[in-house]
């Protein structure tokens, strides 16, 4: 399976999902299964699950199945530390993990670091803008060389339940993925 297709169907699961309520006590769990689509015309099913039970942590795991039957599995553990920031922690199909430390700046935009258990390192910025039934994310990133990537993303969901998810990566190359959710 293509790491990026994974990554993309498992960013549009996840648009909305870093933000936890501090104040909420009860226990909540959503699960979300469907089909996708690439503009490519790969194809697959996916299934998400997050739940949290005490307000402060977020679990969330996404499974990506291809058409080819290859299968990819992420775990993430996101927690509200309580003082304004935020903590990621991300378990990726290949066992390497991933670690983000995020601050809230003004509404839609969240700044912050990672580090990977392969090395890497570097800071970020994301802003998000919502309106209209849509949601458009940019976010750059600088690593541990200085090298700056930016990455846009937009989702969109239609009449029909249906989000058509684009992503243009720091090298120009646009990526399409529709998530038809079951119902």
């Amino acid at each position: 399976m293509k790491h990026s297709t994974y990554i993309r169907a498992a960013a549009i699961l996840a648009v909305g999902g870093f933000i936890l309520s501090a104040g909420t006590a009860e226990a909540r769990n959503v699960q979300r299964s469907g089909t996708y689509q690439t503009g490519a015309g790969r194809t697959g099913t996916y299934n998400y699950s997050a739940t949290t039970s005490n307000g402060n942590t977020l679990n969330r795991q996404t499974t990506v199945t291809t058409q080819n039957g290859a299968t990819a599995t992420r775990n993430a553990t996101i927690t509200n530390n309580g003082n304004g920031t935020f903590t990621k922690n991300v378990t990726h199909n290949n066992g390497t993990t991933t670690t983000i430390n995020a601050t809230p700046q003004v509404p839609g935009v969240v700044t912050g670091t990672y580090n990977t258990s392969t090395g890497n390192s570097g800071s970020f910025t994301r802003t998000v803008k919502t309106g209209d039934g849509s949601v458009s994310a940019q976010t750059t990133r600088t690593d541990q060389n200085g090298n700056v990537l930016t990455r846009t993303s937009s989702a969109t969901k239609d009449a029909n339940g249906v989000v058509h998810y684009t992503t243009v990566g720091p090298y120009g190359h646009e990526h399409d993925v529709n998530l038809t959710p079951n119902n």
